[in-house]
């Protein structure tokens, strides 16, 4: 049993439950809407920073390589509690998935964004989403 915080969300209850400025709105849909041209399958999430290490482990198990520039350290911040990959140096990975972190909600929550680009993967990670945990590294 480990913790578990995650909430099936939408981009509405993003725009519904954020305090940004207008002008970062209009940056994170602008943002959005760039990915959506590769990656038009979404699955909006409200997790903990764990959570989102946790579901990009298991994506990229499922999927293979997140999409994108690559350093396996969570926006710069810190190392994924999680790792994917094995090269820590910065490098780039075409794959079918990327994830897009919104904002903070509270301490270590908030919104984050899943996309797809084939509907096939996005279904098997809505049936994933109720299980994604904090991991094994916070047991209860």
């Amino acid at each position: 049993m480990t913790y578990q915080t995650v909430v099936i969300s939408s981009l509405e209850q993003y725009l519904a439950n954020t305090d940004e400025t207008e002008e970062d709105l209009r940056e994170q849909i602008a943002i959005r809407d760039a990915i959506q041209i590769a990656f038009p399958f979404s699955v909006m999430l409200e997790v903990v920073t764990s959570e989102v290490d946790y579901a990009n482990r298991w994506a990229w198990q499922q999927f293979g390589p997140r999409h994108g520039e690559f350093f396996d350290v969570r926006r710069g911040l810190r190392p994924s509690e999680y790792p994917m990959c094995d090269n820590p140096e910065p490098h780039f990975h075409q794959g079918s998935w990327c994830c897009h972190w919104y904002v903070k909600t509270d301490y270590d929550f908030g919104f984050c964004e899943w996309l797809f680009a084939n509907s096939t993967d996005r279904d098997r990670f809505l049936a994933f989403a109720p299980s994604i945990n904090w991991g094994e590294n916070y047991p209860k």
